[in-house]
């Protein structure tokens, strides 16, 4: 029984689609039903007194016979073997149709017959199609009572006209067609490419944040860890030398909280870094100044410098920008040991150059080996089209150099 009801709603599954196919061309449904009506009409009528040689009955029934036919043509190229069956059956059918009317009106119809060729068999069927039609028009029009091969060669040579304005019509109109499921099938790859580049790019960003936190847990624990534990052994020993040596106990004391307030600078500084610049409300140079500013506290003179005329910069070369200030000015301060730093930012016709210049020891080690900041700085720029160099300056202390295209290559 369930074997049954399956088979039947697969049937009327199939014949809902052929009745409601998208493929069809409205306007030539119209046209047929028109051409359909009117032949049915025009046997209704007693024209010139003329009656047709054949009755209302066998009309109606070939008439039927050619609208189903068309209700099974199939307008796609992608069109199954039996579907397209129904292509020879309908021109068959309109045939018999002009033949039991006497050629009243369903000659039209083998043109929408022809259309049909064009666009599921392409040009080449449209033609064969065409001239199966011309020759059938020859031969019916030659047969004819009342008619010779002039008649014939003037009315088939009328048909051609019109036969071969059809399927330059229907070719036309294919390939439209085709260029429009061409921009679909293209439009969908180009939504599903943006959503899988959205995806790479979201996962590029975590792994770039993790990459990130990664470097600053490392920092972190080399400079905020390092106080901790001095502090943690200072107030040991303060612990051990409180009865022993009081004077002893209480110089580990104000060491433990000298290394305290450095290690609470630190804090603070990172939290300066961390925080985002829209909460700065700044952007720009403007942003880069407020940064450079922020670093007074740690009691070194630090200058920042806008030579030319600003520039809208792309938002990604902001940020690199804003992170060489802040990867140079905490280096110069933690590691150089220098009394001013000066970083100037100048722009150029198609370059913006960052330069961060110290007056302290330099590099004590190769800039390579400097930790994690620098490459992933350079990393950075690179990605953008730029570059990055660092080391020691002639005179002594250490520079840092960031050059960035203006407009992303």
């Amino acid at each position: 029984m369930e074997a049954v009801l399956y088979r039947r709603a697969r049937w009327t599954r199939s014949v809902v689609g052929v009745l409601r196919d998208p493929d069809r061309p409205v306007l030539l449904a119209v046209a047929f039903w028109v051409f359909l009506l009117a032949t049915v009409a025009v046997q209704l009528v007693d024209y010139g007194g003329v009656r047709p040689r054949f009755d209302i009955r066998t009309v109606a029934a070939v008439v039927a016979a050619q609208a189903i036919c068309w209700l099974l043509l199939p307008w796609n190229g992608r069109a199954g073997r039996r579907r397209r069956l129904a292509l020879p059956a309908f021109l068959l059918t309109s045939m018999a149709a002009a033949w039991v009317t006497d050629y009243a009106v369903p000659i039209w119809t083998l043109l929408i017959g022809l259309a049909n060729a064009v666009i599921v068999f392409g040009v080449r069927g449209g033609l064969l199609g065409a001239v199966a039609i011309l020759a059938w028009n020859f031969i019916g029009t030659l047969t004819y009572p009342g008619h010779h091969l002039g008649d014939a060669v003037y009315q088939t040579a009328v048909l051609a006209l019109i036969v071969g304005f059809a399927v330059s019509m229907a070719a036309a109109f294919a390939e439209v067609r085709r260029r429009r499921e061409e921009s679909q099938r293209l439009l969908i790859e180009l939504e599903s490419a943006h959503a899988e580049l959205r995806r790479y790019s979201e996962r590029v960003s975590q792994l770039t944040i993790a990459e990130e936190r990664a470097r600053m847990a490392r920092e972190m624990h080399d400079s905020i860890g390092h106080h901790l534990t001095v502090i943690k052994v200072g107030l040991e020993n303060a612990e051990r030398l409180r009865t022993r040596s009081p004077q002893e106990a209480w110089r580990e004391v104000r060491q433990a909280k000298k290394l305290t307030q450095e290690a609470l600078s630190e804090v603070r500084r990172w939290v300066r870094a961390l925080r985002p610049l829209s909460l700065e409300r700044h952007v720009g140079t403007e942003a880069m100044a407020a940064l450079a500013t922020s670093f007074a506290a740690t009691g070194v003179q630090v200058s920042f410098d806008v030579d030319g005329t600003e520039l809208p910069l792309d938002a990604d070369t902001e940020l690199v920008l804003y992170r060489a200030l802040q990867e140079g000015l905490t280096n110069s301060i933690r590691h150089s040991g220098a009394c001013h730093v000066r970083a100037s930012l100048a722009f150029g016709a198609e370059v913006v150059a960052l330069a961060i210049e110290d007056d302290g020891r330099g590099a004590q080690m190769p800039v390579a080996d400097r930790g994690f900041g620098l490459s992933a700085l350079g990393e950075r720029a690179r990605a953008i089209g730029g570059r990055l160099a660092a080391g020691n300056g002639s005179p002594g202390g250490f520079t840092l150099k960031v050059e960035l295209p203006i407009v992303r290559p």
